[in-house]
């Protein structure tokens, strides 16, 4: 049985200077006879959610879109960053190694991609997406170097997933790339002392993940990094989320590669019921009370 139902009123109102459907405070009814009551620490976290950091309405939900379940991946043409440096106006998206470019893909399938929740095909789908594919596997075979990296928080109240900005910059050419003659591989997992969990892992294996049809865990595994595999599986399954991005450059002095630093936010726990094996002892508790009050 059911511990309690939350019910939650969704009602036109004033807001911002503004009509806006607002969602009223949950009410929580409680189950009276339920496997297990909820505890004050539980109907308080209940009754703390806010329900509108979501906006509601017409054209607002998430299936509304025509991308499908994998957000869009977006593509900054280097002719876009062209306009922005020398004001030179120009249709001309072709691929060019003598400028930079950026790319926007979307965080969390991304983090599914990572630990091998979804492949690589999944990721890309078969529209214009596999465009920017091309665009990174030349950054790849011409050595593009990143030359930064971000995240993008966008507006959660419409359902819009964080987005990861990666920017190369022009082609080498003769940089040496994914070779361990001449720099060692970043890797590394840091517990925080606030929960969060700091994950480094080398640039170009990224790049690697993002463009190779092979299995994601036998990648990880050919970079001797299998446990951190591992624990990255064990995260997502936590529902930590990245919730920060640095990038680490090589240098001259240096010798590690270049690296991403990612952020992943504290373990959040939001369960509403016991364990399952509490349940169990609940639940012959309640048998036994029953059977003693017959013979009772």
């Amino acid at each position: 049985m059911i511990s309690a139902v939350v019910f939650v009123s969704i009602v036109s109102s004033v807001f911002d200077y503004s009509f806006q459907k607002r969602a009223n405070k949950p009410l929580i009814i409680e189950n009276p006879y339920p496997s297990v009551s909820l505890t004050l620490e539980q109907r308080y976290m209940l009754e703390q959610i806010d329900f509108n950091q979501v906006g509601y309405g017409s054209n607002l939900e998430h299936w509304d879109k025509t991308n499908g379940d994998v957000e869009s991946i977006k593509l900054n043409k280097y002719t876009q960053i062209l306009k922005q440096s020398f004001g030179i106006a120009t249709e001309n998206f072709n691929y060019d190694p003598k400028y930079p470019f950026s790319v926007e893909i979307p965080c969390d399938p991304f983090t599914c991609l990572l630990t091998g929740l979804i492949n690589n095909t999944k990721f890309w789908g078969d529209n214009d997406s596999c465009e920017i594919k091309i665009f990174i596997d030349n950054a790849i075979v011409l050595t593009h170097p990143i030359t930064n990296i971000e995240l993008i928080n966008t507006d959660s109240r419409y359902r819009e997933g964080s987005l990861i900005k990666i920017d190369f910059g022009a082609a080498c050419f003769t940089r040496i790339r994914n070779t361990s003659l001449v720099k060692n591989s970043q890797y590394y997992l840091n517990n925080n002392l606030d929960g969060t969990i700091s994950v480094a892992i080398d640039a170009d294996f990224i790049l690697s993940i993002l463009t190779s049809t092979k299995n994601v865990e036998e990648l990880w595994i050919s970079e001797g990094q299998k446990e951190l595999y591992k624990s990255l599986k064990e995260m997502v399954d936590n529902r930590q989320k990245i919730i920060g991005l640095s990038l680490v450059q090589d240098s001259l002095n240096s010798d590690t590669k270049t690296h991403v630093v990612f952020l992943f936010g504290a373990v959040t726990n939001t369960l509403i019921r016991e364990d399952k094996s509490v349940l169990n002892e609940e639940k012959k508790l309640k048998k036994l009370r029953r059977s003693n009050s017959k013979e009772k």
